[in-house]
């Protein structure tokens, strides 16, 4: 018969106290509910839990600027929206004003409309979040955007601002409102058609056109009218660069100048314009390449014209009418302008939405992973506290057994 040792009795003993400290330990997870009670655990398991905790703070922090980015795109498209419906307005009226039954002071009542507009235009690009700061003025977030100092200034700065909204994904935060509402090409968008002097009769033009791309020679070019060699009035073209283009070299000028053809496109150097009237000896028309300014200076321009009197003369009227074509031209490119960024900021807030559901579904997989990892299932764990305590009673019972055989031995 073997009989038990001391070292039987202390590796029972040290199988009881194992048991007692699994007991305890599955007692402790099913109060805090987690796998872990320290990282020494599981190193390997606590550094898993951990990457996936920092993950999910980074998707929450995402949430918020989702929400922070989608009320100040929220405030763009408000804005911007405003402008467009102002623009489309400020068209309408100037195909109005250009009725020539329309006198001195009708026109005169359009201007200020027109002015309203223009403050209304104005109160949109000064737009102020709730924190007071001006949304259209980059990163310099506390000048006002737009301010008249004579002509009317941008102060903000070009660069806009940004915020995350998820991995590699930003999208604007302020933007700049020299962007938006200035650095808009004038005129057909290529060209302008001025009167660079002063004009005594009565032609006007067109906006004109780019008719040919290839041909298309950018150049300031004077179209003056002139007498020919037949005494009859004529047109020449020079330009700053080009030099003598109508008529061609070697053909001279004004000697060889084409005859004018009231109502007829004048056409050189891959572009066209219309011209109609009754020109004067002298009369010229610049054309020069289109410059950019902002919308707020093409307006109060327009406004300036409508409130210069004709007084039904002749040539005032046509001065009027080569004016305000222009500023229709001008104002249809800001429409186009201001419409191209409020497909931007449509655009946006698609992207904001979508990633805002793109961050939800991936902090919601982050939740289930992290519950995998770390969270034990309560059921789980009772079941192994009914079997280490299963197993605990064994070696109670094998120890009690054990101790009583030797008991017995002691007798004998």
């Amino acid at each position: 018969m073997r009989v038990p040792t001391n070292l039987f009795f202390q590796e029972k003993i040290a199988m009881m106290e194992e048991h007692f400290e699994k007991i305890s330990r599955l007692y402790q997870q099913s109060v805090n509910g987690k796998k872990l009670l320290a990282p020494s655990d599981d190193p390997v398991l606590a550094s898993r839990i951990q990457l996936t905790t920092d993950y999910k703070k980074e998707l929450e922090s995402y949430s918020q600027n989702e929400k922070v980015a989608l009320n100040r795109a929220k405030l763009f498209e408000s804005s911007i929206t405003a402008s467009v419906g102002v623009v489309a307005k400020v068209k309408e009226l100037i195909q109005t004003a250009a009725s020539d039954t329309m006198g001195d002071g009708e026109r005169r009542s359009i201007a200020q409309q027109l002015t309203g507009y223009l403050n209304n235009l104005l109160s949109s690009v000064n737009t102020k979040d709730s924190n007071g700061e001006y949304i259209y003025s980059g990163y310099n977030s506390s000048a006002q955007p737009y301010v008249q100092q004579g002509n009317f200034v941008y102060q903000g700065t070009i660069n806009s601002t940004v915020i995350n909204i998820g991995p590699d994904v930003s999208t604007v935060y302020n933007t700049s409102g020299f962007n938006v509402y200035g650095d808009i090409l004038t005129g057909n968008g290529t060209f302008t058609v001025k009167i660079p002097g002063v004009n005594t009769g009565t032609a006007m033009t067109s906006p004109g056109s780019v008719v040919n791309a290839a041909t298309y020679v950018e150049d300031t070019y004077t179209l003056t009218f002139v007498t020919n060699a037949a005494g009859r009035l004529a047109y020449q073209v020079v330009g700053a660069s080009s030099g003598q283009v109508i008529p061609a070299p070697p053909a001279t000028i004004p000697t060889d100048a084409p005859d004018y053809l009231p109502d007829s496109d004048i056409t050189f150097n891959g572009l066209s314009i219309h011209v109609k009237g009754e020109p004067n000896v002298g009369d010229a028309f610049q054309v020069a390449p289109s410059t950019k300014d902002n919308i707020f200076n093409t307006l109060q321009g327009l406004i300036n014209t409508l409130n210069t009197p004709i007084n039904n003369d002749p040539v005032q009227r046509a001065k009027f009418h080569q004016e305000l074509s222009q500023y229709n031209d001008s104002m249809a490119q800001a429409y186009t302008h201001l419409l191209n960024f409020q497909s931007d900021i449509g655009s946006q807030v698609q992207i904001i939405e979508k990633q805002a559901a793109t961050n939800a579904a991936a902090l919601f997989q982050q939740e289930e992973i992290s519950k995998e990892l770390g969270e034990v299932p309560i059921t789980e764990v009772y079941s192994k506290i009914t079997q280490e305590n299963f197993y605990l009673q064994a070696t109670v019972d094998a120890y009690k057994q054990i101790e009583q055989t030797l008991l017995e031995l002691l007798r004998m």
